[in-house]
């Protein structure tokens, strides 16, 4: 038998994730499909546009047989940290056999040379990173120039910090350097950039995608499959979607304009005076959107920003992360299963030494350490069920769900 682990978001769950999935079992002859999730928090900083339930029914709809949440603490995050955990969490499954990553290169050869680099990081590389950096480039763009000079990358592999490249680049960094046995794949990303807005042909990104909905296009139709069309009408007739960031604008005002400059350096990324100038903009702002632009620098993206705005309303500070990413994920939360997923978790009961948590009740298997780490979790379900567009989902009663059975 053959497990493959995926790590998703699905935000939502579109035609290229589709792809994606069916050519992982493809490749990799998968008998088993585990995904790895995101909860109701994503990577990018963002509220997911529908709940961690609603887009684990998506994944078992399309093929998936058994979703795992990946905590709140690794998935809003950057890639170093959001990658530690979600392959931490699949390697201490004890039974997946390989892992299967979209990227813009496509090469998984290229990918190794490059996670070799970063993490032994030789002298010849050193030198070329110095020197770039004297050139006066950020440090994003200098470790490309090194690792290209060093590699001697061809012209039709230049591209190589972009968002899934960096994605791959710390899955593999994390395997090499908690010696994983999982044998790692990729799929080179299909037609779209991730940063793409524009809907054409039968394929977008979720970026596109999200910002359709937002607009109540109805383009956005022609790159998910039907049957996830047909979910998201079911999830906005209930009044449970779409959600957006700025449904969160006074919570996260409130939480930065009672924040002293002191209390705002304790969450990670601010440092440098980026408290004066948070509070600066804070004073001439009248939108999240603007707080949000005028934070914005070359050096400070708005996804690390989002992701800032996020932690302080989550209250997820810099020391809960640098505790947490040297300990990775601490139990496994099951958001949904099929059959096939059901025999997956009698396995896993076999090999995991993790507790599986499947009912916020039993949460007394864990231990203080791992118990905090899960109240993240759980108040962050809390808030997000703040934003429901209908009233009636946000009694806290609703939020403790058992896994979908599907």
């Amino acid at each position: 038998m053959n497990f493959l682990g995926i790590i998703v978001e699905y935000n939502p769950f579109h035609n290229g994730h589709l792809y994606h999935l069916e050519e992982s079992k493809k490749k990799t002859n998968a008998d088993y499909v585990v995904a790895v999730m995101s909860g109701n928090f994503t990577q990018r900083g963002e509220p997911a546009i529908f709940d961690k339930w609603t887009r684990t029914k998506m994944a078992l709809t399309m093929g998936v047989d058994l979703v795992l949440e990946l905590p709140t603490l690794f998935a809003v995050n950057n890639a170093e940290i959001f990658a530690f955990g979600a392959i931490h969490l699949l390697n201490s499954l004890g039974l997946i056999d390989c892992v299967v990553f979209g990227s813009e290169i496509g090469d998984i050869d290229i990918l190794h040379k490059i996670a070799d680099v970063l993490v032994n990081e030789p002298d010849q590389y050193k030198f070329l990173l110095k020197s770039e950096l004297k050139k006066g480039y950020t440090y994003p763009k200098a470790v490309s120039n090194s690792l290209k000079k060093y590699l001697n990358i061809t012209q039709e592999k230049q591209e190589i910090l972009t968002p899934n490249n960096i994605l791959s680049i710390e899955y593999l960094k994390t395997l090499k350097k908690i010696k994983s046995p999982i044998i790692p794949y990729t799929i080179k990303r299909f037609k779209v950039g991730y940063h793409d807005t524009a809907i054409k042909g039968n394929i977008a990104s979720a970026t596109a995608i999200r910002q359709y909905i937002k607009n109540e296009n109805a383009l956005f139709f022609n790159v998910i499959p039907l049957e996830i069309a047909q979910i998201i009408e079911e999830e906005k007739k209930l009044g449970k979607g779409p959600i957006f960031i700025e449904d969160f604008e006074k919570i996260i005002i409130y939480k930065l304009k009672t924040s002293s400059k002191k209390e705002l350096t304790n969450f990670l990324d601010i440092n440098e005076g980026l408290e004066n100038r948070i509070i600066e903009v804070l004073c001439n702002s009248a939108s999240l959107n603007e707080v949000m632009l005028g934070i914005k620098t070359k050096r400070y993206t708005l996804s690390r920003i989002r992701r800032f705005l996020i932690h302080l309303m989550l209250g997820i500070t810099r020391d809960d992360i640098y505790f947490y990413k040297e300990l990775g994920p601490l139990y496994l939360r099951v958001l949904g299963f099929n059959q096939k997923g059901r025999e997956i978790l009698k396995k896993i009961k076999k090999h995991c030494s993790l507790p599986i948590i499947t009912k916020i009740s039993e949460t007394n298997k864990l231990e203080s350490t791992s118990k905090k780490l899960l109240d993240m979790d759980i108040l962050a379900e809390k808030i997000y069920g703040i934003a429901y567009p209908d009233p009636r989902w946000r009694k806290s009663s609703l939020l403790y769900r058992e896994p979908i059975i599907f």
